[in-house]
C-alpha cells in the first residue's frame, strides 16, 4: 500500500481530523503528513483504490469514506449558514472531494441531492442576511426573487468544483 512506503498520514487520522470541532479541523488537517498536501491525501483516501479512480465503481470502502465527508461537508456548511467565516474550508472540502473523471462514476453520488440541498440553504441564508442588511441592490434583490440565487463568479466556481448552477439544479 502506498502509505506504508511513503510518510502518508493513514485514514484514521485524516478521519479524526475531519471530526474535530470546526476551528479545531484545519490546524488537524494540516498538520497531517504530508504537511499542507491534506486535500490531496483526501483525494487518495477516497479514490485511490483501482476500482474508483480506474473502473467507476463504487466499492464499499468509497461509499464509506464518501458519507464520512459528507458528513464533514455538513456540519460546514452548517457553521457558513450560522455565519462562520468557512469559506476556504469549505472550497478546499469540495475540490479534494471533486473525485477522478470516470464516465461510470458520480464521486458525489452517495450524497449529491444533500449537497445540492445543503448549497441552496447557504445561498439562501445568504442572500437573506444581504438584504438584511440592504447591501442588496434591486437588481440583486430581483435576481434572487426569480431564483437566480448566484453571481457570475460564484457561478464560475461552483462549475469548477463541478456542480451546477443553484437555478439549473431545480430540474433534477
Amino acid at each position: 500500500i502506498l502509505h506504508d512506503l511513503i510518510d502518508l498520514s493513514p485514514w484514521d487520522d485524516l478521519e479524526s481530523a475531519l471530526f474535530k470541532d470546526i476551528p479545531k479541523m484545519m490546524p488537524a488537517l494540516e498538520a497531517l503528513k504530508p504537511k499542507g498536501s491534506w486535500p490531496a491525501l483526501l483525494s487518495f483516501h477516497c479514490f485511490g483504490e483501482p476500482e474508483v479512480w480506474h473502473e467507476g465503481k463504487q466499492t464499499p470502502i468509497f461509499t464509506f469514506r464518501a458519507v464520512t465527508c459528507w458528513q464533514c461537508l455538513l456540519r460546514v456548511f452548517q457553521a457558513a449558514e450560522n455565519g462562520m467565516m468557512v469559506a476556504d474550508l469549505l472550497q478546499s472540502l469540495l475540490l479534494a472531494t471533486k473525485g477522478p473523471r470516470h464516465a461510470k462514476l458520480d464521486p458525489r453520488a452517495p450524497y449529491r441531492r444533500r449537497l445540492v440541498a445543503a448549497i441552496e440553504r447557504l445561498h439562501i441564508t445568504r442572500a437573506r442576511q444581504l438584504a438584511g442588511t440592504g447591501a442588496v441592490q434591486a437588481a440583486a434583490a430581483a435576481d434572487f426573487q426569480a431564483g437566480v440565487l448566484v453571481q457570475p463568479q460564484e457561478e464560475t466556481l461552483l462549475k469548477e468544483l463541478g456542480l451546477a448552477p443553484p437555478k439549473l439544479w431545480r430540474g433534477l
